[in-house]
């Protein structure tokens, strides 16, 4: 070989090793966008519990009057501070059912992007519940408790999937970097929630606008997933 020939053959290498770093990048990027709902959903949930939308829902004709809605958390009925508790520990139960109980069987047994495809559809199935079922009614409460489980159950196989994904797919020499992304997502989609609670405080839809946004995020992933490699593993 000559050297001519050789000096070819490093720039060609290294040509491949930079598309396969850059490919790896993009896919770790993507994956990574169940960040966004990981983050958003646990930074929005503060905000919209004390909106006037979130109120008018599920507080007054159901618990109280308009007044007595109106009065500082300590004072509101026990019935709707305790739907206020269940509509945030609920959540959390279907985080840990999500990521202890459903995330490794299914990333063993389908693959990676099958758990990551799981979480995006748990998530919206368990959103839409949550923000399209009307309010004023103890039963439709009830399932919109439910919704909170099954979105909290795609967020737990989220946390479990992404990162794995991304550190799998990645080259030694950025698998540090790329499994890193989710945390960055997360931070960006709890910014991200408390701005869009900022903005649309005081609109009618407030609560559910605000809580409905994030969806664009698993519907891309959804889409998105099956045009991504399976992982190597």
């Amino acid at each position: 070989m000559t050297s001519q020939d050789e000096i070819h053959h490093h720039h060609q290498h290294k040509n491949i090793q930079y598309t396969k770093s850059t490919f790896a990048i993009l896919l770790a990027a993507f994956s990574s966008l169940a960040g966004w709902f990981f983050g958003y959903d646990q930074g929005v949930t503060g905000g919209i519990i004390v909106m006037s939308s979130f109120k008018n829902d599920f507080c007054i004709g159901v618990y109280a009057n308009a007044s007595v809605c109106g009065l500082p958390v300590a004072a509101l009925p026990a019935n709707y501070r305790r739907f206020i508790v269940l509509f945030t520990l609920l959540y959390y139960f279907g985080c840990f059912i999500g990521a202890i109980l459903i995330s490794s069987f299914v990333a063993e047994k389908y693959g990676r992007r099958a758990i990551i495809f799981t979480s995006a559809v748990l998530f919206s199935i368990g959103t839409s519940i949550v923000i399209f079922l009307p309010g004023g009614s103890k039963k439709v409460m009830i399932l919109i408790l439910i919704g909170r489980i099954i979105e909290g159950t795609g967020v737990g196989c989220s946390s479990f999937s992404c990162p794995l994904y991304a550190s799998e797919i990645a080259p030694t020499n950025l698998r540090g970097m790329l499994s890193g992304f989710m945390q960055m997502t997360v931070v960006a989609g709890l910014f991200a929630a408390n701005v869009v609670n900022f903005l649309i405080q005081n609109h009618k839809w407030g609560w559910r606008l605000s809580n409905g946004i994030i969806l664009i995020a698993p519907i891309t992933i959804m889409i998105g997933i099956f045009f991504c490699p399976e992982t190597p593993r």
